[in-house]
């Protein structure tokens, strides 16, 4: 399952401007006076935060609420990451807080002349609150059908973001199957399937060592009939024995009836 190259990632930011006038008019996104605002407000936050050593993968701003005071402006810096196999989510995405605080700092510490700035800080400090991204096991586990969720796991190549399971080639985990095929089961994960088990047998779970069943039924009838030849040889060598070990009556009654003519 793919998720993609690139994730978009936010971060809130609260700014205050003296030299804007607050009406009931800014606090309705339908209103002229809004979209004014706004266009102007998106083209000034664009030169902040994509000027020289632009905050990384800057898209755009928008924002979220305004109020009074002389006009504070709530709004979320939007910027999109790339999934590289060499940085994950996070890392990405402090360095791209850090630029968002960079830019905002040297905004505030420069001079404001009312009439030529359009929008003026005046000194105020703005407030910066990170939100942050969902890691890569978590947009996996979003990606993946439920009670299939443990048998994913996240890999990053050139391609993006992939969650996969053992039965894919790019997992470090995976799960040869030989003469058979790896399928996931809701209820015991990625599993080899043998093929033409009607054929076959195999030695292991992985659908090795094939042994085709004719060939087993033939040696196995082999293997038999050849002990009963040895049982039944050895059963009538043992009679044989026990028939030359037995003494001969009639070989005694002989002797006996021999000496008693000699007596007489």
């Amino acid at each position: 399952m793919a998720a993609g190259k690139t994730l978009e990632v936010y971060v809130k930011v609260e700014l205050k401007f003296t030299n804007v006038e607050m009406t009931l008019n800014l606090l309705d996104h339908m209103t002229e006076d809004f979209k004014q605002f706004n266009a102007k407000f998106k083209s000034e936050m664009k030169t902040v935060y994509s000027g020289l050593s632009a905050v990384p993968g800057y898209k755009d701003v928008i924002i979220r609420s305004i109020r009074q005071g002389s006009v504070i402006v709530e709004h979320d810096v939007v910027a999109e990451i790339e999934f590289k196999s060499d940085e994950n989510i996070t890392g990405q995405y402090d360095r791209t807080l850090q630029a968002v605080k960079r830019h905002l700092e040297e905004l505030t510490s420069s001079n404001c002349t009312y009439g030529t700035t359009p929008m003026c800080m005046d000194g105020n400090i703005p407030h910066v609150l990170a939100i942050p991204p969902r890691s890569e096991e978590e947009l996996c586990r979003e990606l993946v059908p439920d009670g299939y969720t443990e048998f994913y796991s996240p890999v990053l190549s050139s391609d993006g973001l992939s969650c996969v399971s053992r039965c894919h080639l790019r997992s470090p985990n995976y799960l040869h199957c030989n003469d058979g095929v790896c399928q996931v089961e809701r209820a015991t994960g990625p599993q080899c399937f043998c093929s033409r088990t009607d054929l076959y047998i195999y030695s292991t779970s992985q659908c090795s060592g094939r042994i085709a069943k004719l060939d087993l039924y033939v040696g196995g009838g082999v293997t038999i009939g050849v002990l009963v030849i040895i049982i039944v040889t050895l059963i009538g060598f043992y009679l044989y024995r026990v028939k030359l070990a037995r003494p001969k009556p009639f070989l005694t009654e002989d002797l006996y009836f021999t000496t008693g003519n000699i007596d007489q």
